[in-house]
């Protein structure tokens, strides 16, 4: 497991650009909340999640397409490389995502004249976001177990919600939600369920249909480089 986790970590300081868009995405979005005028109760309960999802994109590497390899030569396990995934990429996430949104708390009635409307629904919300935020990225990622097709369109359902969140947050549940108790505890428990299943998934691979299935998706990937050079 620290293994993995030091292979990502090293993945993710390679590259200057993953390096920027970690700190400088967060804070730009926030920004741009602020100048929509979205309610700042929501924004105390829902912007650790966007940023959580956000960091997907930061975090993901090619390199698991390929990690196949990896779990025939080592006692590595699916579940382990799905696990790595989902708590770097959350706990990242979410702390961060927390320092940013305190940082403009505290300073925004000098530096900006804005007061955030901070209740503790907005905050139970807030913290019950890294299991929010964990279903919807260990569901994305249940394709890992064996590259099937219908692994596939389902985790790509659940991508399409991370690539749509900023957006939905944006023009739609930033404006239009009050955030309440229920919705809390819908989420947290509809959460709960999809991340127990999504366990279920990956805990019960099929090593012979993923190496099956990953050597397919790495020959169609040469043969795309190849067309187009």
């Amino acid at each position: 497991m620290r293994a993995l986790m030091w292979k990502k970590y090293s993945e993710f300081q390679r590259s200057k650009v993953r390096v920027l868009v970690f700190f400088i995405l967060p804070v730009a979005y926030l920004f741009l909340l602020l100048i929509l005028n979205i309610k700042t109760e929501n924004v105390v309960a829902f912007y650790s999640l966007s940023v959580i999802l956000l960091q997907t994109f930061v975090f993901f590497s090619i390199e698991e397409l390929v990690s196949t390899e990896v779990i025939l030569a080592t006692n590595t396990s699916i579940k382990k490389i799905w696990l790595v995934n989902l708590v770097c990429t959350t706990v990242i996430g979410f702390i961060y995502s927390n320092i940013i949104l305190w940082i403009a708390v505290l300073s925004g009635p000098f530096l900006f004249d804005l007061d955030f409307n901070i209740t503790s629904q907005a905050i139970l919300q807030n913290v019950l976001n890294i299991v929010v935020g964990a279903s919807i990225i260990g569901f994305s990622t249940i394709h890992f177990a064996d590259y099937s097709k219908l692994k596939q369109v389902l985790a790509s359902a659940a991508g399409l919600l991370i690539y749509a969140n900023p957006f939905l947050f944006l023009f739609y549940y930033g404006k239009g939600i009050e955030v309440s108790l229920q919705i809390t505890g819908v989420a947290f428990v509809l959460s709960l369920f999809i991340l127990l299943i999504s366990y279920w998934i990956v805990n019960n691979p099929n090593k012979e249909k993923l190496i099956i299935n990953t050597q397919k998706l790495l020959k169609t990937f040469e043969d795309s480089n190849t067309l187009e050079e």
